[in-house]
């Protein structure tokens, strides 16, 4: 499947996972950069016969941005984890979403939200 953008026509319950994948991940990455630049959803495809809204971005940073994003979502309502990596990672879910940010040496810095898996 390829991946769809928000204008394609969609049932409403896959729109309204794109619109909000979306809000997320421009506003995690509003966090991170401070630029405010959007970061969109797409539609890729799921577990079995289902599809998820995905938004990736990723950038390079002096220093981990990752406290700063993790108390962002922590006070937006998230749960908030750090599961083992060799790396910086961060994990957070709320409402069926999920949130992953990593920073890595030399400081290369992707946050992924994706929506709980939707009906094809």
């Amino acid at each position: 499947m390829e991946p769809l953008a928000r204008d394609a026509e969609l049932p409403p319950m896959v729109a309204a996972a794109i619109d909000r994948v979306t809000a997320h991940a421009t506003g995690a990455w509003t966090e991170v950069t401070g630029t405010g630049e959007p970061v969109t959803a797409r539609l890729e495809p799921g577990p079995g016969d289902t599809v998820v809204a995905r938004a990736r971005a990723t950038t390079v940073c002096d220093v981990s941005p990752l406290l700063g994003l993790e108390l962002m979502l922590a006070g937006a309502g998230w749960t908030t984890t750090h599961p083992p990596a060799g790396l910086d990672v961060l994990a957070a879910q709320r409402a069926g979403d999920e949130l992953l940010a990593s920073y890595a040496a030399p400081g290369v810095v992707t946050v992924t939200v994706t929506s709980a898996p939707l009906p094809a």
